[in-house]
C-alpha cells in the first residue's frame, strides 16, 4: 500500500503542477491550446507523466480505485484525441498557389511575429459569391505598463490562442449561416491596441496593430478584386477596429464597391483618456487620433465614417449590460478589473446615450439584446463570436438582421429592452 500511496501523492502533485482544470477549460471551452510538437513536449510533459502514473496505478490496484482510474484515463484519452484532431484537421494550413474555394488558409506576413515569437498571419477563405467580410478579432486591451505586464488578465498576445476563432461565430462553416459562401478575411489580434497602434518601441508589448493592418490589406488585394458587397466587422476590440478602420478600407482599398457595410459588435468604453492613449501609448496615426472629439471613441469614428461615406450602412450590436466591457470600463475609471450591479446600470446608461446618438446618423441601425444570467443582472459579451447562426432575440436572429440591412432593409431592434429596463429600475426591480 505504501507504493500506491506514493503514486497517488505523485498524481496529486502532477495535477497541481500542470493546473489540469485550467487545461481542460482552455482546451474545450476557450480553444486556448497551443499545439506545435515542441510546445506539446515542453508544456505537457507533466500531462504525459500523469497518464503514465495512472496506467501504473490501474495495473497495480483493483476494485473501485481501478474504475476511477479508468474513468480518468477515458477523459485524458478524449483530450488527446481533441488535440490530435486540432493539429491534423482544424488548424488552417498555409496558403499555396492552388488554394481551394471554401477552405480556410493562413497567409503569413514576412518577418512579422506575435509577442511570443510565433509567425503572425491573417486567415482567408475564398467564397463562392463575390461578397466579402473583413473580420477583426478581439482580445483585450493594453493602455499602460500595468496592463502590458499582466497580459493574462487584460489582453491576448499569443496568436496560438486564436487558432480556432474562424470556426465559430459569423465565420463558422455552417449551411444555416447566410454568410457561408462569402469570402472571409479574418484578422487576429495580438497587440492590445484596437488594431491601430504604431508603437514598435514598447519592450513589454509591440503595439503595431495599424502596421499589421496595412500589410494585411496590401496582401488582401492579391486575392480580392472588386466585390459586390463588403462588410467590415469585428467583435470586442475588433469592433472598435471596424469603427475606426472602415474608412481606410472603403477609400484606400475598395473604393468602387457599391454595397458597403459596417458592423460593430460589443464595443463601448467611455474615457477622457482616449486621445492620450492613442497619441502617447499606441502612437496611432495622427489622422485617426484627430477624429476623437468626445469620450466615446466608437461614436466619434462612426460619425466621421458616416459624414465621409454617405453610402455606408452602419450596424451597432450590443448586449444590454455587457459584463466583460463593464470590467474594462471599471479599470479605465477606477483601475479595478471587476463588475457589479451598479456598474451594469452605468454601462446601460452609457449604451442608451450611445444608441440615441447613433440613430441620428443616416443608414444606421442597432440590435440590442439581453441574456441576463446570475444575480448581478449582467449580460454576455459579443454575439457574432458565439452561437451566431441560431441565436434569436427581439424576434429575429442577429444573422437575419445583418442580411436585411445589407439588402437595404434598415431597422433597429431591442430598443424596448432599454426602456423596459429603465422602468424596472425605477420600480426597484
Amino acid at each position: 500500500f505504501r507504493f500506491i500511496d506514493i503514486l497517488i501523492v505523485l498524481v496529486i502533485h502532477v495535477v497541481k503542477k500542470m493546473k489540469f482544470a485550467m487545461l481542460m477549460r482552455d482546451a474545450v471551452t476557450n480553444f486556448k491550446v497551443e499545439v506545435s510538437p515542441q510546445f506539446f513536449l515542453e508544456k505537457y510533459f507533466m500531462f504525459l507523466l500523469l497518464i503514465f502514473i495512472l496506467y501504473i496505478i490501474m495495473f497495480t490496484t483493483g476494485g473501485c480505485m481501478k474504475k476511477i482510474v479508468k474513468l480518468m484515463l477515458g477523459v485524458l484519452f478524449f483530450l488527446i484525441v481533441f488535440l490530435l484532431v486540432f493539429v491534423l484537421f482544424l488548424r488552417a494550413p498555409i496558403i499555396k498557389d492552388d488554394y481551394q474555394v471554401g477552405k480556410w488558409y493562413k497567409v503569413l506576413l514576412d518577418g512579422v511575429n506575435d509577442n511570443k515569437g510565433n509567425d503572425y498571419y491573417f486567415l482567408i477563405k475564398k467564397g463562392r459569391e463575390n461578397k466579402v467580410i473583413i473580420n477583426f478579432y478581439g482580445g483585450g486591451l493594453s493602455i499602460n505598463d500595468e496592463t502590458a505586464l499582466n497580459r493574462k488578465n487584460y489582453y491576448i498576445d499569443n496568436i496560438k490562442y486564436e487558432e480556432l476563432n474562424h470556426l465559430v461565430g459569423i465565420s463558422k462553416d455552417d449551411k444555416d449561416n447566410p454568410f457561408n459562401d462569402y469570402t472571409f478575411i479574418n484578422i487576429p489580434y495580438v497587440t492590445g491596441d484596437f488594431h491601430i497602434g504604431m508603437n514598435s518601441e514598447n519592450k513589454l508589448l509591440k503595439q503595431e496593430g495599424y502596421i499589421r493592418f496595412i500589410m494585411i490589406m496590401d496582401k488582401v488585394k492579391e486575392y480580392i478584386d472588386n466585390p459586390e458587397v463588403l462588410l467590415v466587422t469585428g467583435y470586442s476590440a475588433g469592433g472598435f477596429a471596424s469603427s475606426i478602420l472602415s474608412h481606410t478600407i472603403f477609400n484606400d482599398y475598395f473604393k468602387d464597391v457599391q454595397n458597403k457595410n459596417v458592423l460593430v459588435d460589443a464595443s463601448l468604453l467611455i474615457s477622457d483618456e482616449w486621445e492620450h492613449i492613442l497619441k502617447d501609448v499606441w502612437k496611432s496615426p495622427e489622422f485617426i487620433t484627430s477624429r476623437i472629439k468626445t469620450n466615446n471613441i466608437v461614436l466619434d469614428n462612426l460619425k466621421y465614417l458616416s459624414e465621409n461615406n454617405k453610402d455606408v450602412k452602419i450596424m451597432y450590436v450590443s448586449s444590454l449590460r455587457d459584463k466583460t466591457l463593464i470590467k474594462y470600463q471599471n479599470y479605465l475609471d477606477n483601475k479595478e478589473f471587476s463588475s457589479n450591479v451598479s456598474l451594469g446600470k452605468t454601462f446601460q446608461n452609457n449604451l442608451e446615450v450611445m444608441v440615441n446618438e447613433l440613430l441620428f446618423l443616416p443608414n444606421t441601425s442597432v440590435y440590442i439584446w439581453s441574456d441576463v444570467v446570475g444575480d448581478d443582472f449582467l449580460t454576455t459579451h459579443t454575439i457574432t463570436m458565439i452561437d451566431f447562426v441560431n441565436k434569436k432575440y427581439n424576434g429575429i436572429k442577429v444573422s437575419d438582421y445583418i442580411v436585411n440591412v445589407i439588402n437595404g432593409d434598415i431597422k433597429s431592434y431591442g430598443m424596448d429592452l432599454l426602456m423596459e429596463s429603465k422602468k424596472n429600475e425605477r420600480k426597484g426591480i
